[in-house]
């Protein structure tokens, strides 16, 4: 929980906002059957699912957006991913949660065997 992935730049499309764009990934369970969708900044982020992402496992994510009429150039999409990261306390056992927003390269988003 507490971990996202974020697509902007999605520009100039006809899709209103909504908290509740559907989406799909491969393999299953890579985040939520929806995602956070804001019109006018482009904007898509999507929740990891709760069992979080596999390690050395790529990941697809599927939605659709409803372009305009009008003739455009076609955009470049940024990702990023938010990370939440636990790890085992030494003397009391249990978690800590640390959040560290970082840049993903392109659609490969790498995590770290916990």
């Amino acid at each position: 929980p507490g971990s996202n992935v974020t697509f902007t730049s999605l520009t100039g499309t006809q899709t209103p906002s909504t908290n509740a764009l559907p989406v799909t990934s491969n393999p299953a369970g890579g985040c939520r059957d929806a995602g956070l969708w804001e019109q006018a900044s482009g904007r898509l982020t999507l929740t990891v699912g709760a069992e979080g992402l596999l390690e050395n496992t790529t990941y697809r994510f599927s939605f659709w957006l409803r372009n305009t009429n009008d003739t455009q150039e076609a955009v470049t999409v940024d990702i990023a991913g938010t990370v939440a990261l636990r790890a085992t306390l030494e003397a009391g056992g249990g978690y800590v949660t640390a959040a560290d927003t970082s840049p993903a390269e392109a659609l490969n988003l790498t995590t770290v065997d916990e």
